[in-house]
């Protein structure tokens, strides 16, 4: 199993304005499906038929809840 170094972890409910409590950078899709990030930056990123796992984003501030039917988000800092 691949080791993921973070500080810590926070569950996601996907929302269009409420921004994570911190800037996360990992995200451990549990159902897969479609996920919208507001990034760091300001941009938008889509990404379509992520599958289940760990996938590592950048610095995302929101899990969009427009764009994103992946379940079971958990996201890492």
């Amino acid at each position: 199993m691949a080791q993921v170094t973070t500080e810590g972890a926070l569950a996601v409910t996907p929302h269009d304005s409420t921004l994570l409590s911190k800037v996360c950078t990992k995200l451990f899709v549990g159902g897969a499906g479609t996920v919208s990030l507001l990034m760091q930056d300001g941009t938008t990123a889509a990404m379509t038929a992520v599958p289940v796992g760990l996938h590592e984003f950048g610095g995302f501030q929101r899990v969009n809840s427009t764009g994103t039917a992946a379940s079971n988000l958990v996201a890492f800092y």
